[in-house]
């Protein structure tokens, strides 16, 4: 069998490299490209030998395994076994739905492709049409995550000033009606920050930790640590009302805005 050893070794680096990104992201767990990439070298070297090599399927079912196995452990920085049980199985779920997607496609539009010399079209590797479909589903991602947000620009997002250990904090708030994180022993709502605009208020003051919010989350049980705020004003029109809250870092995906409230901070 001709094996294109330029195309397996691009293929296999950006395949790699996608799904470890795409298994830490879906996880929520931090990566660093350097482990990132140590890792799909490993698996390209892996990839590249085992067909030069020409062991029997089985014993080459089984290295791949290892190698995957081996992979997921360097990729990221694991917290036990079974954060790192957790990210192996989703890795091995996204590599086989990753590749029956391009076996499918492929086939959809009688395209010629032989995945063990790693070409398509006798012209192009794999790895480089999965690398264009990532890009054009992530401007795709961006357009629509764009467009959707700036039609609630005008109602959705209020001026706002955090005061924390003295210090007012100037930040764009968006209003979201699903957003009721609370303190459970006082009622008081907590503020979800952008991590940019998290990181300025830790940059100049120290925070005061109230408490710990446990949520559910596809990767499992998580928390997160929320702090004391002095007050907050949200600008419901020219003026504000000064209010009691609690903040804490998070996910706040909506364009322009550095903070996500809810209800009883807009309306009281």
């Amino acid at each position: 069998m001709q094996v294109y050893i330029e195309y397996a070794v691009f293929d296999n680096l950006i395949v790699d490299f996608f799904l470890l990104a795409e298994t830490a992201r879906l996880l929520k767990v931090g990566s660093k490209k350097l482990r990132l990439i140590a890792s799909s070298v490993l698996g390209t070297v892996v990839a590249v030998v085992l067909p030069i090599a020409d062991v029997p399927i089985i014993i080459a079912f089984i290295i791949k395994i290892i190698s995957a196995m081996v992979m997921t452990l360097i990729a990221v920085k694991h917290t036990g076994v079974l954060s790192y049980v957790k990210f192996f199985n989703v890795f091995l779920l996204l590599t086989f739905l990753l590749g029956g997607t391009i076996v499918g496609i492929l086939s959809l539009m009688g395209i010629p492709y032989d995945l063990a010399a790693y070409y398509s079209n006798k012209l192009l590797p794999i790895g480089l049409n999965v690398l264009f479909a990532v890009f054009v589903a992530w401007g795709i991602k961006k357009f629509l995550r764009f467009n959707v947000s700036s039609v609630c620009v005008a109602t959705d997002l209020y001026e706002t000033e955090i005061v924390v250990g003295g210090v007012k904090f100037k930040a764009v708030a968006f209003f979201d009606n699903g957003n009721r994180l609370h303190d459970e022993a006082t009622g008081l709502p907590i503020i979800v920050c952008k991590r940019g605009f998290f990181k300025k208020l830790t940059d100049k003051v120290e925070l005061k930790p109230r408490g710990v919010l446990g949520f559910n989350t596809v990767a499992g049980n998580s928390s997160k640590t929320y702090y004391f705020t002095d007050y907050v004003v949200v600008k419901n029109g020219k003026v504000g009302t000064v209010r009691h809250a609690f903040i804490m870092q998070g996910d706040v995906n909506v364009s322009g805005a550095d903070v996500i409230v809810g209800k009883s901070l807009v309306q009281g």
